[in-house]
């Protein structure tokens, strides 16, 4: 049985929450089986915050890339390694998901 997607995002942010991350990053192929997993980091991210509203927010930003790029992979690397949250969302000014409340992650389109 291969594990789903919504239980290893889960799992991923209950790592980043034992090892007090406040932010977490996912690179991932731009590809069906890589933006499942990344949305279900997102998702499972979102799902800590609400629950835990009293503690410090985990943030995701997500990298895309297509396998068959060194350019797209090298870029969402460099992407990643320039990364520096700007808010309290971590994300950019206009880059969160949701703007009308605080945010769980931004995406950024390599």
């Amino acid at each position: 049985t291969i594990t789903s997607d919504a239980a290893i995002g889960a799992a991923v942010v209950e790592l980043w929450v034992e090892l007090n991350l406040t932010y977490g990053a996912v690179l991932y192929v731009s590809d069906a089986y890589g933006i499942g997993y990344a949305e279900a980091v997102l998702v499972a991210a979102e799902e800590h915050n609400l629950k835990n509203t009293t503690e410090a927010q985990l943030v995701v930003k997500t990298f895309p890339f297509d396998a068959e790029s060194d350019e797209q992979i090298q870029r969402a690397v460099e992407s990643l390694k320039n990364w520096e949250p700007t808010n309290n969302t971590g994300c950019a000014k206009g880059e969160g998901r949701n703007p009308d409340r605080r945010d769980y992650g931004c995406s950024v389109n390599n």
